[in-house]
């Protein structure tokens, strides 16, 4: 039988693969999903650190000279940090519920829906996955399902 593992994000499914062996054998997956936790929470500060990759559209040059002066070096989407810190630090903002079979992740802020969807402002992706980070993910959840199917079934680990 094979585990289907899916991340969505404002609607959007980033990311939908299946593992097909030893997924039987799991029943909680909460020890790896705060190790998935910390991966997205890098992800998203790189997201932030290279504004999309250097994908993100400019801020107009209206915007941008009024936010040179009222908050002085801070880059597209951190003007006071709400909605990063919500994204890689524990705020009330954040949302992280970690349940036995499935994960919530994301951000109670609400103009990220705007900019990730791109209704009404330009469209800068807070979260975007990368085929490089979809693996490490899937890297992740194979691991720990690998080593559980070896814990309850007693192969040692080589």
């Amino acid at each position: 039988m094979a585990l289907q593992f899916s991340f969505e994000y404002d609607g959007v499914t980033q990311l939908n693969r299946s593992l097909s062996r030893f997924g039987d054998d799991v029943t909680d997956f909460r020890p790896v999903w705060e190790d998935i936790d910390e991966l997205l929470r890098a992800i998203t500060e790189e997201q932030f650190d290279t504004e999309g990759q250097g994908e993100w559209e400019p801020l107009s040059p209206t915007y941008a000279a009024w936010k040179a002066v009222h908050y002085p070096g801070k880059s597209m989407l951190r003007r006071e940090d709400r909605l990063i810190d919500s994204l890689t630090r524990e705020t009330g903002d954040s949302v992280r519920e970690f349940e036995a079979l499935q994960m919530k992740w994301g951000t109670k802020v609400p103009y990220a829906q705007y900019h990730q969807q791109g209704r009404g402002v330009p469209q800068r992706r807070v979260v975007d996955l990368t085929e490089d980070d979809k693996l490490a993910i899937m890297k992740e959840l194979q691991r720990f399902v690998v080593a559980k199917a070896r814990e309850v079934h007693g192969v040692p680990s080589w």
